[in-house]
């Protein structure tokens, strides 16, 4: 939810006026489009000058980039990857597939 246009200091907003602000939002994961970040980083892999990347976030993005998964490590999972528990292969979904991991298939 934009505030720009309000005087609310959002420091002071309860939990429940935070999670109303959420429910209403319109973003989600799944619509959320890779930055010139995310991209800036895929390119500096792809010409070697960036080894491997490290990310803390489960949004896909830096998957979404076209960062390949053996050039990075997802450390708290992506909620768009499952994994196959027989022989291991991961598989990349354009959907939310039911929390932050890896999830079995």
């Amino acid at each position: 939810m934009d505030h720009s246009s309000t005087n609310k200091d959002l420091s002071t907003s309860t939990k429940a006026e935070v999670d109303a602000d959420k429910s209403t939002s319109d973003h989600s994961f799944e619509t959320a489009i890779p930055t010139i970040t995310h991209r800036s980083i895929t390119r500096l892999v792809e010409m070697g000058i960036i080894k491997y990347v490290i990310t803390q976030n489960v949004d896909g993005l830096h998957r979404r980039s076209g960062l390949l998964r053996s050039k990075h490590a997802i450390l708290h999972g992506c909620i768009f990857t499952e994994k196959c528990e027989v022989c291991g292969e991961e598989y990349f979904r354009k959907f939310d597939v039911g929390g932050v991991s890896l999830q079995k298939t």
